[in-house]
C-alpha cells in the first residue's frame, strides 16, 4: 500500500513510450520480411508479455534498454507454441490473430480476468475468413488456433465492443489467400485505435483502403511488412497522468515527444474546457492548472483510458460531470464503470450510472483507502486524489506495471510525495 500526501505538481516529466504503437509495431515487424529496430520502447507488463509471444512463435527477438530488434519471419510462424497472454486483453485479440500465420496449432492461455473479455465476436470473424479454433475450455481461454487457415473474404462485425477485433484482422490481412474486407455496422467504440493500427501498417509498407465513412476496411492480397527502423513516441495515456497532476494542484507540467491524433491525446482538450491552460509547442505539451475545476460533459468513447482520470478530478470540479460513450469500459482489466463508482463513494462522491451516462457530483472529497481491484489505471487514477486531499492510500500499486512501471517515481520527480 502506497500514501499519496498532498503536494503540487510542477516541471517537465519524461513518460514511457506509447504501448499502443509499440504492440502494434512489435507485431508488424514479426510478420515483416527482414530485420527491424524499434527504439523508445515501453518497458511494461503488457509490452514483455509480447516480446515472450512472439519469442514463443519462434520469432528473433533482442531487448537492450528499451529498443528491440526483430527479425521477421516473413509471415511464417511457428507451431506448437504456447502463448501466456497473462492480463493483456490487447495482445489477447491480437495474438489470436496473429496465431492463423503459424504452420501448425498454437495454444493461448490468460488470467482469469482474460477469460470473462469478450473474444467470440472476433473468433466468428476469424472463422468467416477461414480459420479454425477451438476453445479448450468453458471460457475463451485456453483457446487452440489452427494455424495456416487464413484463407480471407469478407466479415461484417455488428455493435462492436472493441476495436482491436477490427485491428486485429486487419494486422494478418496481408497474409492471407485472398483479399479482406472488414465492415462496421452500428454501435462502434474507440475508432481512434483503428486508425493507429492502419498508421502503423502504413509505415511497413502495407496500405488499408477505407470507405468515406469509416465504416469498411479493404486489404489487397500480395502486399507484405517491409522492416523499419522507427522511434516510439511517449505515451499519451501515461502523460495524462501528470498532466491531471496540475491540472489538480494548479501546477504546471510539460511532456515531450508527444505525437497528435494519438489515441487518449484529447484529454488535454477535456481539460481545457475544465479551465486549465494548454500550450503546444511542436511535440512538447504544457498543461497549467488554476487548482480551480469547472464541470463538463464529455463524450468519451475515443479515449477510453482517461476515463477513471476524469472521474477523479469531476469530484473536485464544481457542478456534475456527465460522461458518456464508454459502455465497453466493463470488460477492461476491472468493471471501469462499477468499480469506480464504488471507489468514489468511498471518498464520499455522489456518482452513478445510468441510462449510458456516468455523472459525477463534484463536492469536497474526503481521504480513504483505494482499491485498485488489479487495475494499473484505477490505481494511477485514484492516486491523484491524494495530491490534494490528506489520507489517500493505494492498495496494489504494483499494478500500475502493466503500462507505467515508474509511474510513482514519475510522480516524485513533478513534486508528488509519497509514503
Amino acid at each position: 500500500m502506497i500514501e499519496v500526501l498532498p503536494s503540487r505538481i510542477q516541471g517537465e516529466v519524461r513518460v514511457p513510450g506509447s504501448k499502443y504503437v509499440a504492440n502494434r509495431v512489435l507485431l508488424i515487424a514479426a510478420l515483416a520480411q527482414g530485420t527491424s529496430c524499434v527504439s523508445n520502447l515501453p518497458e511494461n507488463d503488457d509490452v514483455f508479455h509480447v516480446v515472450e509471444a512472439l519469442r514463443a512463435l519462434g520469432v528473433s527477438v533482442e531487448l537492450n534498454d528499451g529498443t528491440a530488434i526483430i527479425r521477421g519471419a516473413d509471415g511464417k510462424l511457428a507451431a506448437g507454441a504456447h502463448v501466456e497472454v497473462e492480463n493483456s486483453g490487447t495482445l489477447f485479440r491480437f495474438i489470436t490473430a496473429i496465431a492463423s500465420l503459424s504452420q501448425g496449432e498454437v495454444v493461448i492461455t490468460g488470467s482469469k480476468r482474460i477469460s470473462e473479455r469478450p473474444i467470440t465476436p472476433l473468433l466468428n470473424a476469424l472463422h468467416t475468413l477461414g480459420l479454425r479454433t477451438d476453445s479448450l475450455s468453458s471460457g475463451s481461454v485456453p483457446l487452440k488456433v489452427i494455424g495456416g487457415t487464413l484463407d480471407g473474404g469478407n466479415v461484417t462485425l455488428r455493435d462492436s465492443v472493441s476495436s482491436q477485433f477490427v485491428s486485429a484482422l486487419l494486422l494478418v490481412a496481408p497474409y492471407a489467400k485472398k483479399a479482406v474486407s472488414v465492415s462496421l455496422e452500428g454501435a462502434s467504440s474507440s475508432l481512434v485505435y483503428i486508425g493507429l493500427t492502419i498508421d502503423a501498417m502504413a509505415k511497413f509498407g502495407v496500405r488499408v483502403e477505407k470507405n468515406r465513412n469509416g465504416t469498411r476496411f479493404d486489404v489487397l492480397p500480395g502486399q507484405r511488412y517491409k522492416p523499419q527502423n522507427l522511434e516510439i513516441p511517449s505515451d499519451w495515456s501515461s502523460a495524462n497522468y501528470l498532466f491531471a497532476g496540475a491540472a489538480l494542484t494548479g501546477g504546471s507540467v510539460t511532456v515531450r515527444n508527444l505525437e497528435k491524433g494519438q489515441p487518449e491525446s484529447g484529454f488535454i482538450d477535456a481539460l481545457s474546457g475544465m479551465g486549465c491552460e494548454v500550450k503546444r509547442e511542436g511535440d512538447a505539451i504544457t498543461v497549467a492548472g488554476s487548482g480551480n475545476l469547472n464541470a463538463l460533459s464529455l463524450d468519451m468513447s475515443e479515449m477510453p483510458d482517461a476515463v477513471q482520470t476524469l472521474a477523479v478530478l469531476a469530484s473536485f470540479a464544481k457542478g456534475t460531470t456527465r460522461i458518456t460513450g464508454i459502455a465497453n469500459l466493463r470488460f477492461k482489466e476491472s468493471d471501469r464503470i462499477g468499480d469506480t463508482i464504488t471507489e468514489l463513494q468511498k471518498l464520499g462522491i455522489v456518482a452513478k450510472y445510468e441510462n449510458g451516462v456516468l455523472s459525477i457530483h463534484g463536492e469536497t472529497p474526503k481521504g480513504a483507502t483505494i482499491d485498485s481491484h488489479g487495475d494499473h489505471r484505477m490505481a494511477m487514477s485514484f492516486a491523484l486524489a491524494g495530491l490534494k486531499i490528506p489520507g489517500v492510500r493505494i492498495q496494489d500499486q504494483d499494478c500500475v506495471g502493466k503500462s507505467f512501471p515508474g509511474f510513482w517515481k514519475a510522480l516524485e520527480s513533478a513534486g508528488g510525495k509519497l509514503r
